[in-house]
């Protein structure tokens, strides 16, 4: 009984770890949407803006997905969705995401934000909050992700906050689904020539 335990959790680990950072057609007829998705898990740690040496550091449980979708006529988007598991008294987290590409960090407002809490999930005397938020990334941030050596991100409120850093082969699968995304979007909606322009 132990050891067949030991292999549905070995399968279950191993389906886990082959569901992530890899980019996945999405088709949707229903809708009418087609395109792909890169699910990753990175790491987020808690982030104290007033101290210059963090002495405890804490990890959070973090799922983020970058869709990129295509619907009829009209001009793709790519949404970033992150899923973030925090005690019930770790506060509100803020609507805008910061992104640090090489050091320049750019904010992006929420499009859709939500707060849960989360039943059988206990932290001491706190339990869990699931937090959702979803992010629109604009088209011209697509290239500048896409050629960026250093990925990382963070949400803030006032001082304190969650510092998200993707591991090297999660920021290489990253910047290929950006760059997949401007090369759809080019190959679909191709560049006017200056000179061709109407106004």
């Amino acid at each position: 009984m132990k050891r067949t335990c030991l292999y549905v959790l070995m399968a279950f680990m191993l389906f886990s770890c082959a569901s992530t950072n890899r980019i996945k057609k999405i088709n949707d007829p229903y809708n009418g949407i087609v395109g792909f998705k890169l699910d990753q898990s990175p790491k987020a740690y808690w982030a104290d803006k007033t101290k210059t040496v963090v002495v405890a550091v804490y990890t959070y449980p973090v799922s983020t997905s970058y869709i990129y979708e295509e619907d009829g006529n009209n001009r793709p988007t790519v949404s970033a969705d992150f899923q973030i598991q925090t005690p019930t008294g770790f506060g509100a987290l803020d609507s805008v995401l910061y992104f640090n590409l090489d050091g320049e960090k750019i904010p992006l407002a929420a499009g859709d934000y939500n707060s849960n809490a989360a039943s059988g999930v206990t932290a001491g005397k706190d339990g869990y909050k699931l937090r959702n938020l979803r992010f629109f990334v604009p088209e011209n941030l697509w290239v500048s992700i896409g050629s960026s050596e250093n990925i990382q991100y963070g949400i803030y409120w006032g001082k304190e906050g969650i510092d998200v850093k993707p591991n090297l082969k999660q920021i290489i699968r990253l910047k290929e689904f950006f760059k997949q995304a401007g090369t759809k979007r080019d190959a679909n909606f191709p560049s006017i020539p200056e000179g061709q322009k109407k106004w």
